[in-house]
């Protein structure tokens, strides 16, 4: 199980391999975000918090602090993929087609 890289708008570059969102919004169809983010969602809450995070590109707190298994990410990367269509790193995606999803279209960057 390998975990997600955050995105370096959220942690900086305090963590190898950030995720640049700017470099990576608008990236998927609608319908894979949705794919993606559905699937996402769907998985197991391994860690919660009370507090919600901020959104990087409106500075409001509307993402809930949560860890999800099958891989590990945060409520953060669900956010960004249904709001921003972000593409994720192709490794990640592994996992997922291995269990739920299907073969999705992910434009190259």
């Amino acid at each position: 199980m390998k975990a997600l890289p955050y995105f370096k708008e959220e942690k900086g570059t305090k963590f190898s391999g950030a995720i640049i969102l700017l470099q990576n919004k608008d990236a998927l169809s609608e319908e894979d975000s949705v794919l993606i983010s559905d699937y996402m969602q769907s998985c197991i809450v391994v860690d919660e918090w009370l507090s919600n995070i901020k959104d990087v590109a409106t500075k409001k707190p509307v993402i809930p602090t949560k860890t999800y298994s099958d891989g590990v990410w945060d409520a953060s990367h669900i956010h960004y993929v249904r709001q921003y269509r972000a593409r994720l790193p192709r490794q990640s995606l592994h996992p997922m087609s291995n269990n739920k999803l299907k073969t999705i279209s992910i434009q190259k960057a």
